[in-house]
């Protein structure tokens, strides 16, 4: 569930969620859970979409929600 997070930022913004000018420094940005709506794009983008990968993305995965729950969201029935 947390990879179809990333890859719907990815789908959303043009972009991924961690950025680094290394490898080592990308892993270390996922293994910490830190990423952000960064760049012009995310102002256009809906609430919806945005909490959807917001809990696709919890680095919890007690947390995380699961694929029902996914595409029972608001964002996925739009």
């Amino acid at each position: 569930m947390w990879s179809i997070g990333v890859i719907l930022y990815i789908m959303l913004s043009g972009k991924p969620p961690f950025n680094a000018a290394s490898e080592p420094e990308i892993m270390k940005k996922v293994k910490r859970g830190t990423w952000a709506f960064t760049g012009d794009v995310w102002p256009s983008i809906s609430e919806d979409a945005k909490d959807l990968i917001t809990k696709l993305m919890e680095k919890n995965i007690d947390k995380r929600i699961d694929a029902v729950t996914a595409l029972a969201h608001p964002w996925i029935k739009s």
